[in-house]
């Protein structure tokens, strides 16, 4: 992948955006984890109970400028721009090697939330998690 590609889906393509990461974390290993360049520099992580693609967690995270939008996902993932796969066009999805306890993941991820432990791309002007239960655990006013 490379620039040109992704500010095309940006731009140009159906929905303004552009899938570049889909995995699924060690640390959560119940959770696959959605990294979504958007259109006005926005970067929509997601993490949703394997073989699900709604009702978990989602974060927007907008940025100033398109350079440090791109170096922070680079910095979060470990993968140059090169490295990255267009999940929109391939829409692959990660298979499940091992066998998963997804209560303790589901147990784990809510506490990094809460605890605000969960690690996200850094250098955003502004952190957005939709109104709900998500939202709500963050802040204090849901039990985990």
């Amino acid at each position: 992948m490379d620039i040109e590609e992704i500010v095309n889906y940006i731009k140009m393509g159906k929905a303004k955006s552009i899938c570049i990461d889909r995995i699924i974390l060690n640390e959560y290993s119940g959770f696959v984890r959605d990294l979504t360049i958007m259109d006005k520099m926005i970067v929509k992580v997601e993490f949703n109970v394997y073989g699900y693609d709604v009702g978990g967690f989602s974060i927007k995270i907008y940025y100033n400028d398109f350079d440090l939008l791109i170096n922070s996902i680079e910095d979060y993932t470990g993968k140059k721009v090169a490295e990255w796969m267009n999940v929109t066009k391939s829409n692959w999805y990660p298979e499940l090697k091992q066998e998963n306890d997804f209560d303790q993941s589901g147990l784990k991820f809510k506490r990094d939330l809460a605890e605000k432990k969960l690690n996200l791309p850094k250098g955003g002007i502004s952190y957005v998690i939709p109104e709900g239960y998500w939202k709500d655990l963050y802040e204090g006013l849901e039990k985990w």
